[in-house]
């Protein structure tokens, strides 16, 4: 009889901790003010709010004392099929990736592979994006994770840089690429077999993939947009560390878990990512940026969170350290950011400031109200609501509320009926140069150029410090 080798402690601690992960069992779920909600409470809640915001499908996975307590599918995964989601079901993380590169780039740090502190040019051969900006010289890891690169979120054309790195927040997907090539160049491997080493597979994150492969699609839900239609997916064939993780709810739980309970980082590694870097506005001090997380400083300590938001996909995770709680949901559809607030206040509790600074309307909310009146029943429909709402006080002036529904229109290319909301806009705010950033952008999209340029010049006079927008015009001026 052939001898049987013993297994060594090491790899049976590895096994142990899979099957641990593997074996998720739905728990009362105890809230941020010691509440306890049901699992049968909390799925009754849910269901309806989905129908409310015509959403198809989501998946949603809670963190209580580093364990998930509860994961759970609701809805369907694809429309056509009435295939149902499953805690399998694969969603666009969207830009939730960020907080993936973000503990990889750590665990760099920790292997003394990467400084978060050296420049980033000293790693490479030559200028990124052949970048002559002497400011180039100037940034960080660092300045990448906390989003104060001076890049724009995405380029227009040419890469450009805004402002002295450093210097303030402004979000950047860019930022994240450029610190993704020299991770890359360091390490000499392509970033999706970088993360499946570093965090993936330590993590036992079974269900997470940086590159769309026909192996997975099957797998991932489809993506529709506010008015139920399907769009396509990104469909990422090459890893970018900004937007391109496909994974489950389950699953990011489990990066959760390492962050609220270090695994594979060190505590003092979770500690600096989890330290404010850059505030984020000087109305609202309590929120910060930390090392890939915006952060909240709320009566239960620190709290982390972060959205993803890719056509057709929506995603939100929230982390309370000092109470080992979280949460993270996925859903297939642009609507998915409009039961933010009531789901968090269902399954977590607490109350953040964070919800005004990151925005997204929500599906009961007279904003959300107006875009659904005026994509069914027209665009003067809509605007004739909104003069009702200003003149019984349901809603308060602000330039904003007609922005955002002239861009709805914009992102499911109704480029007439974005440009008839925002000139109703220029009418009521005159002064607001945005709006016409927004003509000028919708022009451009309609290759109007003429119209694009005049808009364009109307916003920098309203507004002269527009540098992004300075550098755009004379672009457009010398392809003339």
């Amino acid at each position: 009889m052939k001898k049987l080798s013993l297994l060594p402690p090491s790899f049976l601690l590895l096994c142990l901790t899979h099957l641990s992960f593997s074996q998720t069992v739905n728990k009362d779920i105890q809230t941020l003010d010691g509440t306890v909600v049901s699992v049968q409470d909390v799925t009754q809640k849910l269901t309806p709010l989905l129908d409310s915001a015509h959403i198809p499908g989501l998946s949603l996975a809670i963190v209580n004392h580093s364990t998930i307590v509860y994961s759970h599918a609701f809805g369907v995964k694809d429309k056509t099929t009435k295939a149902p989601v499953t805690t399998n079901t694969l969603f666009e993380a969207a830009s939730l990736t960020k907080t993936v590169f973000a503990f990889a780039v750590l665990k760099l740090v920790e292997e003394g592979k990467l400084s978060l502190d050296k420049p980033l040019h000293e790693y490479l051969d030559k200028p990124y994006e052949g970048l002559t900006d002497k400011r180039y010289n100037a940034i960080t890891a660092r300045m990448v994770l906390s989003h104060t690169t001076g890049f724009p979120n995405w380029r227009d054309d040419k890469l450009t840089i805004g402002f002295t790195p450093g210097e303030k927040f402004s979000y950047s997907g860019e930022g994240y690429v450029f610190l993704q090539k020299v991770v890359e160049h360091i390490t000499q491997m392509p970033l999706d077999k970088l993360i499946q080493i570093k965090v993936f597979t330590p993590l036992f994150m079974k269900d997470s993939y940086m590159v769309w492969t026909s192996v997975i699609q099957p797998r991932v839900a489809t993506a529709y947009d506010r008015s139920g239609k399907s769009v396509k997916g990104n469909q990422s064939k090459e890893a970018n560390a900004a937007y391109s993780l496909y994974t489950t709810a389950e699953d990011y739980s489990r990066l959760l878990i390492a962050i609220l309970k270090p695994a594979v980082l060190q505590s003092s590694s979770i500690t600096a990512m989890l330290t404010p870097q850059i505030s984020l506005s000087d109305a609202q001090p309590n929120l910060s940026w930390g090392l890939g997380w915006g952060l909240e400083k709320t009566a239960q300590g620190i709290v982390g969170f972060h959205w993803g938001d890719n056509p057709g996909y929506k995603a939100y995770t929230l982390l309370v350290p000092e109470k080992e709680k979280a949460l993270v949901y996925f859903t297939n559809s642009d609507n998915g950011l409009n039961i933010r607030d009531q789901l968090v206040d269902v399954t977590l509790g607490g109350k953040y400031t964070l919800y005004d600074w990151l925005g997204y309307d929500q599906y009961n909310s007279p904003q959300t109200l107006l875009w659904e009146t005026a994509r069914v029943k027209g665009v003067q429909a809509g605007l004739d609501q909104y003069r009702k709402f200003k003149e019984t006080a349901i809603i308060k002036p602000d330039e904003n509320i007609l922005y955002k529904l002239g861009y709805k229109f914009y992102y499911e290319k109704k480029y007439l009926e974005a440009i008839e909301v925002f000139q109703f806009n220029t009418k009521e705010y005159p002064s607001y140069w945005k709006t016409y950033v927004a003509l000028a952008d919708t022009y451009g999209n309609m290759e109007k150029m003429d119209l694009c340029i005049q808009n364009l010049e109307k916003a920098i006079e309203l507004n002269p410090d527009f540098e992004q927008g300075k550098q755009m015009l004379k672009q457009l001026k010398e392809k003339k």
